[in-house]
């Protein structure tokens, strides 16, 4: 199966080539920058080709955005959702005039979708932010924008991503600077739960929804078991031999981040039902299990002293 892929050499999309082009996928990347992409070693099989273009392909895998890191000024914010919206208004054009139509688009989306919602479990049928907050309103933008292509016959899967692990980037590589130089700090509530998926997990997720070709809409990419941010601060400091020192005072927390801080801070308990119902199979289906794997390679990070796996 031919695959091309948007955002294929960040922090989620390069792994899933990786994996795509070991089953045997014909993968292509679309990129800003060819001359850039070809130096970052990708399988010396994939193609590269500039975002302007749609090669040929069976399936489209688009999960190019801005990054909605950093304080969301006016403009960041209309940078995140020109991104995600126009970005992907611009991928289905492309889909419409193609002489031959892909079959299938996996298009990224977020948890974010859900907004803050204590003692709610989300899964795929649950409704959207009720409050309407920027973060959900991009995805419910981002998502009817993919959906676009639906009229043209191709099956949309909408990849609602959680908090993907691991320490070369995402929510894990923010927290590791912190907590190696200042020890273990609380960002939300003990008991407000964080919707989080391994990146081994996610990319194998991705996957299988491009090969069950029944799968449609949207698709949950979150772990079985949530963690809360108590339980989160605890094990994490200690497994990187640091105190924990509390809970940072949320007041502070929006103070420094502005509203980027509910990315963070909202309680969520998304759950993978789709996933669930189909039988997949994660790896790593608890946080604990998660840090027990993911050992070594904390072991890389510079300046701290591990406790031992128990």
């Amino acid at each position: 199966m031919r695959v091309v892929i948007t955002g294929g050499t960040g922090f989620l999309g390069r792994p899933l080539v990786e994996h795509l082009v070991g089953l045997g996928y014909e993968c292509t990347v679309l990129t800003r920058d060819v001359s850039r992409a070809s130096q970052l070693g990708l399988p010396v099989t994939v193609k590269l080709a500039p975002n302007d273009a749609l090669p040929p392909a069976d399936a489209v895998i688009h999960l190019a955005g801005e990054s909605i890191v950093g304080r969301w000024s006016a403009q960041k914010k209309e940078a995140i959702l020109a991104s995600r919206v126009e970005g992907t208004r611009r991928l289905v054009a492309a889909i419409r005039t193609a002489r031959v139509r892909p079959h299938t688009l996996l298009a990224a989306s977020a948890v974010g979708f859900y907004g803050h919602r204590p003692g709610t479990a989300l899964d795929e049928n649950a409704p959207g932010d009720p409050a309407r907050s920027f973060r959900a309103e991009v995805c419910r933008a981002w998502e009817e924008a993919a959906n676009e292509a639906d009229a043209l016959g191709v099956r949309v899967v909408n990849l609602r991503i959680g908090n993907v692990l691991h320490p070369d980037g995402g929510f894990l590589a923010g927290l590791l600077p912190i907590y190696r130089g200042l020890g273990g700090i609380m960002l939300g509530e003990p008991s407000a739960v964080i919707p989080w998926i391994s990146r081994e997990d996610g990319v194998r997720l991705i996957s299988y929804a491009l090969a069950h070709e029944r799968w449609y809409g949207p698709l949950n990419l979150v772990a079985p078991e949530s963690i809360t941010h108590g339980e989160l601060a605890k094990r994490l400091s200690a497994r990187l031999g640091r105190r924990f020192l509390g809970k940072a005072p949320a007041r502070l927390v929006r103070l420094a981040l502005g509203e980027f801080a509910s990315a963070l801070l909202d309680d969520q308990r998304v759950i993978p039902g789709k996933a669930s119902r189909a039988g997949f199979r994660f790896e790593h289906r608890t946080w604990p299990d998660w840090l027990d794997t993911a050992y070594p390679l904390l072991q890389r990070a510079p300046d701290c002293e591990l406790a031992p796996v128990r």
